[in-house]
């Protein structure tokens, strides 16, 4: 099938289950099955963000695949949980800074042998500027830009970008809203950083999903969509996705679109239905996309 977008399928993207996206209608969770299967259904890639913690026989026989089938890896989590933690990225110490450095030069190598083009942050206050202090918070932040700024440097060398995600769903999380985001990539002010824009995401964060992708359309770095309530296919919830893919197209992101949801059902019927209704999101965006009210505007992607 062409689709109008290019999508990727995840193989797992809830630790620690990993459960990958199409389970029960491949009926394995062999990776390399499913990375197949993406490419059956016409998909541009994959989103194996937890490579960096899975084993290395496993990843070798992804990037195979990925090579095989001609498809890519959408991202690879910069600081995988099970390595470091989250609020690592506000530790200035000598300590701190290398432990980056070391992870962070770690997943890039990886994500250059998975065809990946970014490396994914998330970024959350350490437990002491979580309780309200609002100087341990502004510390924090401020670490943090330096931090991501290091990143930003050590991906860049190996012709990568890296993506900031503002979202809720980890406790005591930095980014807290699409403002946050724009306000932190403007700081670090690193040319190949950016924002990725989760339409489950922002939805939980309170906001208008149209209006938000507006505000961080200059340093979109990836967008993924997933439904709500539940986090579901594209058409299984209550949220506009169609509006948030015709305005993708307005502002001209041309980047991938990573399908990170589950499903209605978490069976093959389920599965299936979720398929349909896929196919069905993607037909009503390729007819909007085809309408003369949807004119391209080239943004400059990133400029700070």
């Amino acid at each position: 099938m062409t689709w109008s977008l290019p999508y990727t399928l995840h193989l797992g993207y809830r630790p620690p289950e990993y459960r990958p996206q199409f389970a029960a209608t491949v009926g394995s969770l062999d990776p390399v099955a499913h990375v197949r299967y993406a490419a059956e259904l016409g998909m541009r890639g994959v989103l194996y963000p937890w490579a960096a913690t899975r084993p290395a026989e496993e990843v070798r026989a992804v990037a195979q695949a990925l090579r095989d089938y001609d498809l890519i890896n959408s991202a690879v989590l910069a600081l995988p949980r099970d390595s470091v933690r989250f609020d690592a990225w506000s530790d200035d110490s000598l300590r701190g800074r290398r432990a980056i450095e070391q992870i962070a030069t770690r997943t890039a190598e990886l994500a250059v042998t998975l065809q990946s083009s970014t490396l994914a942050v998330l970024l959350a206050y350490p437990a002491d500027a979580a309780l309200g202090d609002k100087l341990s918070r502004r510390v924090s932040w401020e670490r943090s830009v330096g931090s991501v700024a290091q990143l930003a440097a050590i991906a860049a060398d190996r012709g990568l970008r890296v993506g900031i995600e503002p979202l809720l769903s980890i406790e005591a999380a930095m980014l807290r809203s699409t403002q946050d985001a724009v306000d932190f990539v403007k700081q670090v002010a690193a040319p190949n950083l950016g924002i990725i824009y989760d339409t489950g995401h922002v939805a939980s964060m309170g906001e208008d999903l149209v209006q938000a992708l507006g505000q961080c359309a200059r340093y979109l770095e990836r967008v993924q969509f997933a439904d709500q309530p539940g986090r579901v296919e594209p058409g299984g919830g209550a949220l506009p996705i169609v509006d948030v893919a015709l305005e993708l197209s307005r502002v001209g992101y041309s980047g991938l679109v990573d399908l990170e949801h589950g499903w209605t059902k978490e069976t093959a019927d389920g599965e299936r239905v979720g398929l349909d209704r896929l196919r069905a999101f993607d037909a009503a965006v390729a007819a909007g996309r085809a309408s003369p009210s949807v004119q391209s505007r080239p943004i400059t992607h990133l400029s700070v």
